[in-house]
């Protein structure tokens, strides 16, 4: 799949059905942070080329779940969420590294594959966690503008870390387990053809 000869529709089409993805996770009741964001955009960067289409991703899921469902909040806050959300895009080159023991066997490159990706999503649910709630620090007014503050502000944000974590691992899980099965099901069709 990940290859120059994918119709155009039908990249378009993954990138619409991550959108859809982003949207509907954080439309339906769930616990707060527990959304297909991060995900989403881990594996658009990991499927697209063009960055450009892979930063719209999360861009677009958030900007209509924001605009239509959830509602908008001091922009200064939103601009850097929305940057901790599209940072999975630029961070896929730590999941594309495979070690040489990974490209010899197909079981270890599975296998540093998950880790990877799983090491990745942590990566992206703690730097989106220390942005956004510096953001909230500095810009909401919520906390005294000193290092106590600042203190409060990540010591109260914790159980929303704990679902970021826990949302980024299901729907990373979910979407690139989904694209592992759509692989395995190309690569059994081609060869009873």
């Amino acid at each position: 799949m990940r290859n120059s000869n994918r119709k155009p529709i039908f990249t378009l089409l993954i990138a619409v059905g991550l959108i859809a993805l982003i949207v509907v996770s954080r439309i339906i009741p769930h616990a707060a942070n527990f959304a297909a964001v991060a995900a989403a955009a881990l594996f658009a960067g990991y499927i697209f080329r063009s960055k450009w289409l892979a930063l719209s991703v999360p861009v677009f899921g958030m900007l209509i779940s924001d605009l239509y469902f959830v509602g908008t909040y001091d922009y200064r806050i939103l601009g850097v969420v929305y940057l901790g959300l599209a940072l999975p895009v630029l961070m896929t080159g730590m999941m594309k590294r495979r070690t040489q023991a990974e490209r010899k066997s197909r079981l270890t490159n599975a296998l540093g594959g998950m880790m990877r990706g799983t090491l990745t999503l942590l990566a992206c649910s703690t730097v989106f966690f220390l942005l956004s709630n510096l953001a909230v620090w500095a810009f909401s007014g919520m906390y005294l503008p000193n290092a106590a503050g600042l203190a409060e502000a990540y010591v109260l944000a914790i159980p929303f870390y704990k679902y970021t974590i826990l949302g980024d691992l299901f729907y990373g899980g979910v979407i690139f387990g989904a694209y592992q099965l759509a692989l395995a099901g190309q690569r059994k069709w081609a060869l009873s053809v």
